[in-house]
């Protein structure tokens, strides 16, 4: 027979182990809303779960500190970009961040904090629940009743 201590122990074991093997996943998968980006030489970035592709800022070869905002294979040693932002001005300077607002978008921004670009935003109004980059390249933004979602689509 297992005391009501024992039992204890053993539910907060099995909730300990369950939310540790998924920490990651959900560090890795989602985005949550307010998080953001920078472009600067830690090349941070928001990957698929298979670390596939990756979102972020991707240094411009022979540019000194401009960056584009965008997403591409991250397994392959050379950057082979699928998707960018801002297709009339892509190149953003150092220091410039992307981050995804309550509202439904993902918002670019420069140095001084100046609006460049915003992705569309999830249709019905309603809140946003957070934004995955997907195994297939696609970078989604889900709102809360998970009805409607917004994608940042790769090219075929």
């Amino acid at each position: 027979m297992i005391s009501a201590l024992s039992h204890s122990y053993l539910s907060l074991l099995v909730l300990t182990t369950i939310l540790w093997i998924l920490a990651p996943v959900e560090a890795q998968g989602n985005v949550t809303v307010g998080q953001s980006l920078y472009a600067d030489d830690r090349n941070l970035t928001w990957r698929s779960i298979n670390s596939e592709f990756a979102f972020g800022f991707h240094p411009i070869p022979g540019k000194k500190d401009k960056f584009l905002l965008a997403i591409g294979y991250a397994r392959i040693p050379e950057r082979t970009i699928v998707w960018y932002a801002n297709k009339d001005n892509p190149e953003t300077d150092r220091g410039s961040t992307v981050e995804l607002i309550e509202s439904g978008y993902l918002v670019l921004r420069d140095p001084k904090a100046h609006d460049l670009w915003r992705s569309r935003r999830v249709t019905d109004g309603s809140q946003v629940s957070h934004a995955a980059m997907l195994d297939t390249g696609n970078f989604v933004i889900v709102s809360k009743n998970s009805t409607n979602m917004g994608k940042l689509q790769r090219s075929n």
